[in-house]
């Protein structure tokens, strides 16, 4: 199975409308549910494109912009 690497920024804000303006802007909000708490971050839409557009089944390493947490 191949492995893609979308690099991710944590989500300073949450709620209807950040997620609209991380919309706007051209990236994707997301969520990754489970463990102790869940996980909110957001990368641009083109780094989906490998992932969505094909007939193949991905891992997806998440590489996580540490200076977005500060």
């Amino acid at each position: 199975m191949k492995t893609i690497e979308i690099n991710v920024s944590f989500r300073k804000e949450l709620g209807k409308k950040s997620s609209k303006e991380l919309r706007k802007a051209g990236n994707v909000p997301c969520v990754v549910y489970g463990g102790k708490e869940n996980i909110h971050f957001f990368s641009h839409e083109n780094n989906f494109t490998k992932l969505i557009y094909t007939p193949d089944a991905h891992l997806v390493h998440l590489k996580i912009d540490v200076r977005s947490t500060e």
